[in-house]
């Protein structure tokens, strides 16, 4: 999903709160203008990691949609949800480990026609 802005954002997890897209909702929106190009061999290997570890995929894509932030809802909701941009570093687990990673860049692609 995505969205022009944070306020538009935040108003499309509202409005999808009850609804079929409630989920893709409280999974992230993104935010801004993305920028539409082939991805780069190192992309699609990173890209391709990432979702074999998440997923059962026949293929990489060879098209992504870039942004510059995300917002997730469901991140310290009781501050209405987090922001990320690139830039910022953030702590994730990493199996049973927690580590400290920079975002690079937000991704949209197509996946198994999704």
């Amino acid at each position: 999903m995505v969205a022009s802005s944070l306020l538009a954002a935040k108003k499309l997890v509202k409005h999808c709160e009850f609804g079929r897209d409630a989920t893709r909702a409280n999974n992230g929106v993104l935010i801004g203008k993305g920028d539409t190009r082939l991805i780069t061999r190192e992309e699609e290997l990173n890209i391709t990691a990432c979702l074999f570890n998440n997923f059962t995929i026949r293929g990489t894509p060879q098209m992504a949609t870039r942004y510059k932030s995300a917002f997730l809802p469901l991140h310290n909701v009781s501050c209405g949800g987090t922001v990320y941009k690139t830039g910022n570093e953030v702590s994730v687990l990493q199996g049973d480990d927690e580590v400290i990673v920079k975002i690079v860049h937000f991704y949209q692609l197509c996946v198994e026609e999704q």
